[in-house]
């Protein structure tokens, strides 16, 4: 029987900072050259506790957003201090050797269970908010004019 606890669990252990450290260079060059990430606000986060990150992003299933985060994250705090990314759930259904190497790097299925054990095990989270995004997108795609607002937490 399918137990989410054990494949969460399984998937904070796959976390490999030798991996993360042998494909920042990679990141590294689509960060500075293809998107050209800036960011800002980095010295408000604590040093030691775990956070949770809440956001949206400019959505689809292959946002950038999320790496480059967690790109930065890594520059800025190491490949020791964990942070997991919940990612879509179905990319483990549809291609297992990417979300293979999405678990090395630090991502869970997006799922409430995930986000709590990441945090429960002292690790911080990057949640990014699929339903919010889809109702944008909708709206978006029908024309209309709308406004996001912040989801609660």
């Amino acid at each position: 029987m399918y137990s989410p606890s054990d494949s969460i669990h399984r998937s904070l252990r796959h976390r490999d900072p030798k991996t993360i450290a042998s494909l920042m260079p990679k990141f590294a060059w689509v960060y500075q050259h293809y998107f050209q990430v800036r960011t800002e606000g980095w010295e408000k986060i604590p040093t030691q506790d775990p956070i949770l990150f809440v956001g949206s992003h400019n959505g689809g299933l292959a946002s950038p957003d999320l790496p480059m985060f967690m790109y930065d994250w890594f520059r800025r705090f190491g490949y020791d201090r964990p942070i997991y990314g919940l990612m879509h759930r179905k990319v483990w259904h549809f291609n297992r050797e990417v979300a293979r190497l999405a678990e090395q790097m630090g991502a869970l299925p997006a799922e409430p269970w995930s986000a709590l054990a990441a945090l429960q095990a002292g690790a911080s989270v990057l949640y990014r908010d699929w339903e919010t995004d889809r109702k944008s997108t909708r709206l978006n795609s029908n024309h209309s004019r709308a406004s996001r607002m912040p989801s609660s937490a």
